[in-house]
């Protein structure tokens, strides 16, 4: 097993197609502009970035019905005596973006990472360049160890606003959610539900609704839970002109010497199996690639979590992140949007 896939037939799949790539811009046929070699270019390398991922299976939780000792997306996550809630060189508590339970992996990192990795947002920091990750070691992890959620006010901002939204909500007490309170009216109106209340009785429903409001001011704010993974899939970020220089090829095939159009439908052919076997752009997603937008793949680490919008959270306008593993063992997080 390598860091790219667990998979050997995607392993294989994926070293052929750059097989073929590379012969073609060694040869460099003349039927090709020099603007078909540079899209070329850029297929080989997002080939070469191809990893193998596990699309994340999340379940939509409150704050309270959380596992902090599991994998957690924008909630409470484990904290205890002998890894306390940390804090800024000002003494302003951090805000937790993820957690990562390694047990629950598919495959293993390298150097034996065993543990909880947590992703923390420094209140105040908008470029995320202070962003700070820690691994809480799998033997120190114990539910008899965790220590309180920490009480916050309205005046963090972070990065991803809508982070602290869940720690806010968690202090004003477990309550029914709106949907669950508009659900409960509508079975006690003899509605089969709240849907059904609303067009069958619109004034009813708007009356639940307000009553809800009313009563608890602001709805449960959800987090996600990660419960397990999907089967490995490949991740390659292709883009729509490098789709496009295929297309080109596939047609050449017809009008091409037989000889060329031989080393032309390998490529097709292969790039077509990878295409065809299972390539997700589901995410979040363990390990994966990313859809590069400021900096590319090939200049990373390995990713361990690629995220685009998480829910309605988006990465600023159309943009990602991502937490890699470097080589030396240790991890950092990065994001960027168009």
């Amino acid at each position: 097993m390598n860091d790219r896939f667990q998979s050997v037939q995607f392993c294989l799949l994926i070293d052929q197609l750059c097989s073929c790539i590379e012969q073609l811009l060694k040869t460099k046929p003349d039927f090709l502009r020099e603007l078909d070699f540079h899209e070329l270019e850029g297929l080989r390398g997002h080939v070469q970035s191809a990893r193998g991922g596990y699309p994340c299976i999340m379940n939509e939780l409150a704050a309270f019905d959380i596992d902090r000792l599991g994998s957690v997306v924008l909630g409470p996550v484990f904290t205890s005596e002998a890894h306390p809630w940390p804090e800024d060189e000002n003494g302003t508590p951090l805000v937790p973006l993820l957690q990562l339970n390694s047990d629950l992996f598919p495959r293993p990192l390298h150097n034996d990472v065993n543990g909880l990795i947590q992703v923390w947002l420094c209140v105040g920091d908008i470029s995320g360049d202070k962003t700070q990750v820690r691994v809480v070691p799998a033997c120190d992890v114990d539910v008899a160890a965790l220590s309180p959620i920490i009480a916050t006010d309205d005046k963090l901002d972070v990065l991803l606003s809508d982070a602290i939204n869940w720690l806010r909500c968690f202090h004003l007490g477990r309550r029914q959610s709106k949907q669950e309170h508009l659900a409960a009216a509508a079975a006690q109106g003899g509605f089969s539900s709240a849907d059904d209340m609303a067009d069958e009785d619109w004034a009813a429903w708007c009356q639940a609704s307000d009553s809800y409001d009313q009563k608890y001011g602001i709805d449960v704010e959800v987090c996600w839970q990660i419960t397990q993974y999907e089967d490995e899939s490949i991740y390659c970020a292709v883009t729509h002109d490098e789709r496009k220089i295929v297309e080109k090829l596939r047609n050449l095939t017809k009008k091409v010497d037989e000889k060329s159009a031989a080393h032309l439908r390998e490529l097709v052919e292969a790039f077509d199996a990878v295409m065809e076997i299972r390539v997700s752009s589901a995410f979040p997603c363990l390990f994966g690639t990313f859809e590069e937008i400021q900096y590319f793949a090939a200049d990373c680490a390995l990713p361990v979590l690629c995220m685009e919008s998480i829910g309605l959270r988006e990465w600023g306008d159309g943009g990602n992140a991502q937490v890699f593993f470097d080589d030396c063992g240790e991890f950092y997080f990065k994001w960027s949007c168009s």
